[in-house]
């Protein structure tokens, strides 16, 4: 009977310390998982580096290898492959004989090369989006600048866009006056060659309306004051319709007027003319205006002058001119502005080559808005 008691006392005791063991052990394990589980919440790779070398010599490491692979695998599912491939491949560094963690780590690997391809082929596909947008809204921005133009509320601020054919000018009646204080041109004449000086006055009126323009414009200039050749005084007075179709484009003009060049042949010496002291005819042509470039507004026209039909010394002439204005102040709504212009005028003659070419250099006001 003693030895009874005796036999189940060590019984209880041997139990007690087999349970003891397996508490302790189970409280180690779950510390390690604990820590697993950390490295894995924070992606610290450093941190799942020492639970590994703190227990790859210990006897339950197989087991911290498993835990391991299960939360890499719990990664993979989540599609959070860059660090479920650290991990594996901390577990092979490792251990190289662990092959369920080799074979786990190249089924990563396959699904980190597809992520990458997808992504690659996402952003190709970003990119050809943000050119074709970028090529779209270039090919906007010249169709704007092309078919309409800004217009800027000065005490607002606010810029509306109107077509270019839209009449610009709050005001429906523009004009300007102009004196030539240089008027420079080169004569030859017959073979002749002399630059003079002179002066000149041009005047423009114009009328404007939504759907077209009209208007006239008076020039006059005498070329007096020789620097070379012949004593001989160039007038010219010049006088034309101007008018426009919006419809067509307001830029666009029409023309028909009347000229008459006098030209006085200085009579003390063997001075000569090819064309008629006095040629005068009709007109016809066409022209451009309101050409804006920088703070220059440019105008320009071609006529062909028809007093040739009734000059039988004139085979042929025309004239063609461009000017640039340049405002220079702004008085009451007056504006002040230079102007400058190149004017040619070529005839055909039975004696010869009649060319007249001017630069004139003019001062004056005008009213535009």
């Amino acid at each position: 009977m003693q030895r009874l008691k005796y036999f189940v006392k060590y019984i209880f005791i041997l139990i007690f310390m087999i349970l003891s063991v397996v508490c302790v052990v189970a409280q180690s394990s779950s510390d390690i998982n604990r820590k697993i589980d950390a490295a894995f919440r924070s992606k610290d790779i450093n941190a799942l580096k020492e639970v590994i070398a703190e227990k790859r010599k210990a006897k339950d490491y197989p087991a911290v290898e498993s835990y391991i692979l299960k939360n890499s695998r719990d990664l993979l599912i989540n599609n959070e492959l860059d660090f479920a491939a650290e991990a594996t491949m901390a577990l092979i560094d490792a251990n190289m004989d662990n092959f369920e963690a080799l074979s786990f780590y190249t089924s990563v690997e396959k699904a980190i090369a597809k992520r990458n391809e997808q992504q690659k082929a996402e952003e190709q596909k970003k990119q050809l989006e943000e050119f074709r947008r970028q090529n779209e809204e270039s090919r906007t921005k010249d169709t704007i600048k092309r078919e309409y133009k800004p217009v800027t509320n000065v005490s607002s601020g606010e810029t509306v866009f109107l077509d270019q054919d839209y009449n610009m000018r709050f005001g429906q009646i523009s004009w300007g006056f102009y004196l030539g204080v240089a008027d420079i041109g080169v004569v030859l004449d017959a073979g002749n060659f002399s630059p003079k000086y002179g002066l000149a006055a041009n005047l423009n009126i114009m009328y404007h309306s939504d759907s077209f323009s009209i208007g006239g414009e008076a020039f006059a200039d005498i070329l007096l004051m020789p620097f070379a050749g012949y004593l001989n005084i160039l007038t010219s007075i010049k006088a034309s319709a101007v008018g426009s179709i919006n419809r067509i484009s307001r830029h666009l003009t029409f023309r028909a007027g009347y000229v008459n060049t006098i030209t006085s042949v200085d009579r003390t010496t063997d001075a000569t003319t090819s064309i008629p002291e006095e040629f005068l005819g009709p007109t016809f042509g066409i022209g451009f205006k309101d050409f804006s470039a920088g703070n220059f507004t440019f105008n320009g026209y071609a006529d062909y002058n028809f007093g040739h039909l009734f000059n039988s010394g004139v085979n042929t002439s025309f004239e063609v001119g461009v000017n640039a204005l340049l405002e220079m102040a702004d008085l009451n709504n007056l504006k002040v502005g230079l102007n400058l212009a190149l004017i040619d005028t070529f005839s055909l003659t039975t004696l010869g080559i009649h060319n007249q070419t001017k630069i004139i250099i003019s001062i004056g006001v005008g009213k535009n808005d």
